[in-house]
């Protein structure tokens, strides 16, 4: 019986959700991670300096940010959380549902279909010191939710790709 790959599953979903920004899938295999990467450019119309998350200062034009989130196999976590909006662990035995991948997908086009805003909202701002996207569990929630209700939310089980299923 053939399993579904959760690479090919995201990237699929990614593809046909048609993402206005740069995107990437990076499977460390080793460590049992995917890495969903997606890097904007914003502009700074001003010349502000900026401090990334590397303590690396930047005073350009334009500035590249990053949204990752990190889906890991349960019991194999070896990175830092404060690069990653969010991380989702998968059972090894059980999957993820092809609905909750789906739903990742939703909130992740909707994330950052939003920087554009709020980056121009950060910069005409006195008082906020720091521009950053939260992952907001309600909000995926209920995206969630929407697909339950509307019966597009499938419990096939998606799996981390066995070594057969690359080559």
């Amino acid at each position: 019986m053939n399993r579904a790959n959760i690479l090919n599953v995201f990237e699929q979903l990614i593809e046909e959700s048609y993402f206005h920004c740069e995107w990437a899938i990076e499977w460390q295999e080793r460590e049992n991670e995917i890495e969903l990467i997606f890097q904007m450019n914003l502009e700074n119309p001003n010349n502000l300096s900026f401090i990334d998350n590397y303590d690396n200062i930047s005073h350009q034009t334009e500035l590249v940010y990053n949204v990752k989130i990190m889906i890991y196999k349960d019991g194999y976590k070896r990175f830092s959380d404060k690069d990653y909006i969010v991380s989702i662990p998968v059972n090894s035995e059980r999957g993820i549902d092809y609905g909750k991948c789906l739903a990742i997908v939703k909130y992740l086009k909707n994330l950052t279909s939003s920087v554009d805003v709020k980056w121009l909202d950060f910069l005409s701002e006195t008082d906020v010191e720091e521009f950053s996207l939260k992952w907001k569990w309600s909000d995926f929630e209920a995206i969630q939710n929407r697909l339950i209700e509307s019966n597009r939310y499938s419990e096939t089980p998606i799996y981390f790709p066995n070594h057969e299923d690359i080559n």
